[in-house]
């Protein structure tokens, strides 16, 4: 088990899920209506997808040395 791996997965998905709520709501249109976009999710799901690269990476990295 590689310990910094699983620190930095941890770190990289607590920021990732922090940042990925944040809406942007807009009025558009004639007649008037509310849009609400997620840009965000544009920045997050990379940041989550690394995150979870990076715990499994951790959880496993130990092992293949050991064998």
């Amino acid at each position: 088990m590689n310990r910094f791996a699983v620190i930095l997965g941890v770190v990289v998905l607590a920021i990732a899920l922090a940042a990925a709520p944040m809406p942007f709501t807009s009025t558009v249109g004639n007649p008037p209506q509310t849009v609400t976009i997620y840009p965000n999710l544009l920045f997050a799901v990379p940041l989550i997808l690394l995150g979870a690269l990076l715990l499994l990476y951790g959880a496993v990295a130990g092992e293949q040395a050991r064998r």
